[in-house]
């Protein structure tokens, strides 16, 4: 990032010694808002977009009933924005993930599946491919899903594992239709944590109808409106914890409203 005049050395940026060159290296994809000050007190806020990074690669995606998967690379992306021009109504019913370059289990990842009935269970059939799913937490009790587990089925080319499940609203025709016509049911909390702090966060934002977008979260905190109120859309970004408030403060400009721009 270079500058016409001198600027302000940045905490976890190098800076040249003329003060108007600023370069950071980094191993993931990030998009968030850099404040930048020259010596007269000046700031301006410059956008840093990382999307072509492959040391580490994140890959998250979300679907509805309307049965088409909606992907995030960590630069911002919205999943389930495309339902919710199909429907605003519409709620998430199941994740698929997948990360490359670090721990298998270095995300994980939990959540909460509102379904018609607290005893139904069921099948999440994509392709070849099936895992359970359950009323309530996914993975249940203390567990944290995670790559470990081994690879699912593909998702737009790309292997991934899946939570939540693929049809909680209609539920294979259990669900009486009147009640699944109003889509009430699908992935209603979702928490994410690493394995490991030292020197990254994961942040991560719902979008509920009626609500907007909630605060952004980070790092093992569960978010969510209630249990029985799913999400229409979400947002996650691992990013370097020297990076980290810039992105939260970028995503709390979205509390309580419906944009869906990036």
């Amino acid at each position: 990032m270079k500058a016409n005049e001198k600027i302000r050395k940045i905490n976890a940026w190098e800076i040249s010694e003329q003060d108007t060159l600023l370069t950071k290296e980094f191993s993931c994809n990030v998009l968030y808002p850099l404040p930048v000050t020259d010596f007269a007190g000046n700031t301006a806020s410059v956008d840093i977009k990382v999307d072509k990074a492959t040391n580490i690669e994140i890959f998250f995606a979300g679907i509805s009933k309307v049965f088409k998967w909606e992907t995030t690379k960590g630069v911002g992306e919205i999943v389930g924005k495309d339902s919710l021009n199909n429907n605003i109504e519409n709620k998430l019913e199941a994740l698929a993930y997948m990360w490359k370059g670090i721990d298998k289990d270095f995300i994980q990842i939990k959540t909460y599946t509102h379904t018609y009935s607290e005893y139904q269970k069921g099948q999440i059939i994509w392709g070849a491919y099936e895992t359970p799913f359950y009323a309530g937490y996914n993975p249940p009790g203390e567990e944290y899903a995670t790559t470990a587990s081994g690879r699912g089925a593909a998702v737009n080319g790309i292997g991934s594992l899946f939570l939540g499940g693929i049809t909680t609203d209609t539920f294979n025709g259990s669900v009486p239709k009147e009640i699944a016509e109003k889509n009430l049911f699908g992935i209603s909390a979702v928490t994410f944590r690493l394995k490991d702090y030292s020197y990254y966060s994961i942040v991560y934002q719902i979008w509920i109808n009626g609500k907007g977008w909630l605060e952004p979260v980070s790092d093992g905190e569960e978010t969510k409106v209630a249990y029985d109120k799913p999400i229409g859309a979400f947002r996650v970004s691992l990013i370097p914890k020297t990076e980290k408030q810039y992105l939260v403060d970028y995503w709390k400009k979205d509390i309580g409203t419906n944009n869906m721009e990036f």
